[in-house]
Formats: C-alpha cells, structure tokens, sequence
C-alpha cells in the first residue's frame, strides 16, 4: 500500500469510529450505512425514526486547500439517488465551506463535533 492509501484507510477508519461513538453516546436515532453503489460514498447516516439520509465522503487527497472536483460530483449524485437534503464532506486539510448544500468540514473541525 502507497502512503497516501494508507492514510486515506486510516481517516475513513477514524470517521467511521467517531461516527458510531457519537450516535452511541448521544443516544442518536442514526446508522451508519455503506453506499453499496461501486463508486459511492464511503458513508450513509440514515436517521432511524424519520429515514433522512446524509452522505458522506472522506478524502485525504486534496488539491491545495480545495476539495477535488471528484468527491463534490461524488456527495452530489448520491444526494441525488438517496434524495438527501445534504451532504458532507470531510477533508483532511482545507477550510470550513458550503457549496451547493454539501458542508466541506477539515477532519480537525469534525474532531471537535
């Protein structure tokens, strides 16, 4: 495994750990899916009681400070096929942004949630 892989699996590890963590402790209606679409998103909280769903792509690779086109397209067409209000994001550098109803959200920001 290159690096930059190594790093990528170890993110989306650490996301998929928080993410459960807080729906345990928060005591959060949510599960937490895995897009089965071949290029989907790593991740699909779905709210239990109201069967929202939310998105969620984790990146480690990122064009200077700017999410790569790539993962944006990627949270926009499973918003699509979900019928997501919204999605995130979550990048290991970067700033906080919001476009076009995905939240761009730095992996040192989701850290704090």
């Amino acid at each position: 495994m290159r690096r930059d892989e190594v790093t990528g699996t170890l993110i989306e590890t650490l996301v998929a750990s928080y993410l459960h963590r807080v729906t345990i402790a928060l005591r959060m209606p949510y599960s937490i899916n895995y897009d089965p679409k071949k290029e989907g998103v790593d991740f699909v909280l779905k709210n239990i009681a109201t069967g929202e769903t939310i998105p969620i792509e984790v990146t480690s690779s990122v064009k200077g400070k700017d999410v790569k086109g790539k993962d944006i397209k990627k949270v926009s067409k499973a918003m699509n096929n979900l019928n997501s209000e919204y999605g995130v994001v979550i990048a290991l550098k970067g700033d906080l942004e919001i476009r076009d109803d995905i939240c761009i959200l730095p992996l040192h920001l989701f850290a704090f949630l």
